[in-house]
């Protein structure tokens, strides 16, 4: 690994929290929409250990709240935990970090995940790092199409120090 490689990884060691999960939909139009399917507030973390593993996690927080939350989720009825689980997006395995096309990427070999698919993919993500109002800032955007019912483009952003 390239010592710019080395030094751009152990930027991205640590905890974030998840600021903005947005998803860009391409319209007939030509124009874009932006949607926030976790919500304009969404509860999430990103864990980068220096072993080389990630542990990422993020939800919409209205969502967890919409059923009685005394009762725990393996026994709560299918379809709350249905719409509690499907605007949840939580996953874990191993990264590194790369040069391609004069990008930054970030490549996670998931071994564990919520959405069973993802189980034995690698996911590749652009990696931007900057600081806004003095605050490191982590912002990833897929390389591949993910599948979702309403678009093919995402990105995540999230803020350094938990």
């Amino acid at each position: 690994m390239t010592s710019t490689l080395t030094t751009a990884r152990d930027q991205i060691l640590g905890a974030w929290k998840l600021l903005t999960f947005d998803l860009l939909i391409d319209n007939a139009s030509g124009s874009q929409q932006t949607i926030q399917p976790m919500g304009p507030t969404p509860l999430g973390r990103a864990l980068f250990s220096t072993e080389g593993y990630v542990s990422i996690t993020g939800t919409d927080p209205e969502r967890t709240t919409s059923y009685d939350l005394a009762v725990p989720w393996v026994m709560a009825e299918e379809k709350d935990v249905a719409f509690v689980a499907r605007a949840t997006m939580s996953y874990w395995g191993s990264f590194r970090v790369f040069s391609e096309d004069g990008d930054l990427r970030l490549a996670t070999q998931v071994h564990i995940s919520l959405d069973p698919s993802w189980i034995g993919t690698e996911q590749v993500r652009r990696v931007s790092l900057r600081e806004e109002d003095g605050k490191k800032i982590l912002v990833l955007k897929p390389v591949q199409s993910i599948r979702l019912p309403v678009s093919k483009r995402n990105f995540l952003k999230y803020l350094n120090s938990v």
